[in-house]
């Protein structure tokens, strides 16, 4: 469960992980993973920087959607927006975080999860 209250089927955009992973070798999917969290990781480290600007914020919350969204995390793609769609606020980006990495963290596990039983 995330913490808005939504299950991982509300999370995760199951069309889009099975197309991913009945077409991406299982080896590429697993770098295709740990570069989805090593990017995670990355961005929010720099969105939770007080030094970054609102543009800035909002361009690393543009790339950190995409990624997610991408990758069938829909849920966590849609709070990455909530930064963005704050102009990258810095007390925007202070409440978002948060409940972002623990959706991304639960979005990783649950793609992994699955990852492993289909092979």
């Amino acid at each position: 469960m995330t913490g808005s209250g939504e299950s991982q089927n509300d999370m995760i955009n199951w069309a889009i992980l099975t197309e991913i992973l009945d077409t991406v070798p299982a080896a590429t999917f697993d770098l295709l993973l740990r570069n989805v969290e090593k990017t995670s990781e990355r961005i929010l480290t720099e969105l939770a920087d007080p030094s970054v600007d609102g543009s800035q914020a909002c361009a690393l919350a543009h790339e950190l959607k995409g990624m997610l969204t991408n990758f069938s995390m829909i849920g966590a793609g849609e709070t990455a927006y909530e930064i963005e769609e704050g102009g990258g606020a810095l007390s925007r980006r202070q409440d978002v975080i948060p409940r972002l990495t623990r959706e991304i963290q639960e979005g990783l596990a649950a793609v992994s999860s699955v990852a492993r039983r289909t092979r």
